[in-house]
């Protein structure tokens, strides 16, 4: 003997295997409704992953676990349901920080811009999360800009374009300064600024 079927709209009660030999065993005989849960056969869940966050070099966000122990563990769909989890968890986490473009100006003074200005052009835009982060994209494009540069004392710069491109000239010879003089200038290639 089959099990008893309810129709939810009409309330009348059937025997599985009398429904069996109709046309459509899945509507209602009385009312014309259809037998069959409309939500048992909607989309199945999608299946959840474990994803871990390690702190270790600015935050990495993967569904493997490695050897060391991670800071958080987060039951995700995909990668952007964890990075949401991760948001309410650490919302300052440069994995989950919104990216906005950073615009480099040179003129008079080179500098970086979050602001997009209508008479100046940017020389270079970058998608970035902050200044740092900006400045960094910077030195892999344009590594002698002042912005990122390093000023160590052993590296000899021009002092009017800041250029590294040092050429070391003879100095010019005249009747006052003698003709036996030894001293060198140097002199910048890009600019040709002797110092």
């Amino acid at each position: 003997m089959g099990r008893t079927i309810l129709c939810k709209k009409c309330q009348s009660t059937f025997n599985e295997s009398v429904l069996a030999n109709r046309e459509n065993p899945n509507i209602c005989p009385v009312c014309g409704e259809s037998l069959i849960d409309d939500d048992s056969f909607g989309e199945p869940p999608k299946e959840t992953t474990k994803w871990y966050y390690y702190k270790e070099g600015g935050g990495t966000l993967t569904d493997t676990l490695y050897n060391r122990s991670p800071l958080y563990t987060f039951d995700a769909t995909d990668v952007e349901d964890a990075k949401r989890q991760l948001k309410e968890v650490l919302p300052n986490s440069p994995l989950v920080k919104e990216k906005t473009k950073w615009y480099y100006y040179k003129g008079l003074t080179e500098t970086l811009d979050d602001m997009l200005y209508d008479d100046f052009t940017p020389l270079y835009t970058f998608d970035a999360t902050d200044v740092e982060d900006a400045k960094r994209q910077l030195k892999e494009v344009l590594p002698n800009s002042p912005l990122v540069n390093d000023n160590s004392p052993d590296i000899v710069r021009c002092p009017r374009c800041r250029s590294t491109q040092i050429q070391m000239v003879p100095r010019k010879f005249s009747l006052l300064t003698g003709f036996a003089t030894n001293k060198i200038d140097r002199m910048c290639v890009r600019c040709q600024k002797r110092f």
